[in-house]
């Protein structure tokens, strides 16, 4: 069948139900040229209605206001596109999925570091400004605190804090040395120091003589078989207290030593001697139960 020509369709003589497009087909249009057909759009075989040509509104058509109006390039790039990143605007995101940078206000974060010296201060990196760093020694052991004004560190004042007295940081004791005192007045202390230990030492050597008075030097030697008790103990006790200087011990007549190999206290009014060195740890030279100690040693005898 022929197509219908244009002019013998009259206005208004099709309604809704007459215009039909089958097997996929597409509603068409002639080009302003009147050279070719152009598809406008179709029913696809899904029943999903595709616009085959881009639409463009014409400029005598209102401005979008309504949620169901269909908006053009420029107005979604005057709305949106034109509004990425610009003052007044919307935010962007970058290759991180944050905030870009130039897009945030300055914000002052300040981060604290605590370094060993100042050369550490210096080393560090990534500093900014308002940044703080507490040297633990800044010099002659003084701990400080700086913060950066975005060039250099810039010392924070302790305000009436004292650093050190007299050269001297911690917990200070000032002894008269440490005073810069008149030379007279410091030698009046000094003597008066002296004055009042020799007074004491006086005083204990007044208390010894008398106690000597009529006193006699006796020689004692002991002897002691260690027991087991002796071993864990770690000493053996004199019967008398025995003069220091004259006691002479020995272990299955082998010599052993002050200091070295024992060290003597008085318990009780008597003398005691506390094993030490090799004669207590591991080895060839430890002592054991059955073990033999003889001490030769002189007393003070009050007749």
């Amino acid at each position: 069948m022929s197509q219908i020509q244009k002019k013998f369709i009259k206005d208004q003589a099709i309604d809704e139900a007459k215009i039909l497009l089958l097997n996929d087909g597409a509603l068409k249009a002639r080009n302003a040229a009147d050279s070719a057909d152009v598809s406008l759009l179709k029913l696809d075989a899904s029943d999903v209605l595709k616009m085959l040509k881009r639409p463009r509104l014409d400029a005598s058509v209102a401005a979008v206001s309504d949620d169901a109006d269909v908006i053009t390039k420029v107005f979604f790039d005057e709305g949106v596109t034109d509004k990425l990143g610009a003052v007044n605007g919307i935010a962007t995101l970058d290759s991180n999925g944050k905030l870009a940078s130039a897009q945030v206000p300055s914000i002052a974060i300040t981060d604290v570091f605590v370094v060993a010296n100042i050369a550490a201060r210096d080393a560090l990196t990534g500093i900014e400004e308002g940044d703080v760093a507490k040297v633990t020694d800044a010099g002659a052991g003084l701990p400080k605190t700086y913060i950066y004004d975005g060039s250099s560190w810039i010392e924070i004042e302790s305000g009436s804090d004292v650093d050190s007295v007299n050269g001297q940081t911690g917990a200070v004791v000032l002894q008269s040395d440490d005073i810069n005192l008149p030379v007279a007045v410091r030698a009046a202390t000094e003597v008066q120091a002296a004055l009042v230990q020799l007074d004491t030492d006086l005083g204990a050597a007044e208390s010894a003589i008398t106690a000597l008075e009529g006193a006699s030097v006796q020689f004692v030697q002991e002897k002691f078989v260690l027991g087991a008790g002796d071993i864990t103990n770690g000493y053996v006790t004199l019967a008398n207290l025995a003069i220091a200087a004259s006691i002479n011990a020995f272990v299955d007549r082998l010599a052993i030593h002050a200091t070295d190999d024992y060290t003597l206290s008085t318990v009780g009014g008597v003398t005691r001697i506390t094993f030490a060195g090799s004669l207590i740890t591991v080895g060839q030279e430890k002592l054991s139960a059955g073990d033999v100690v003889r001490v030769k040693y002189a007393k003070v005898a009050i007749v």
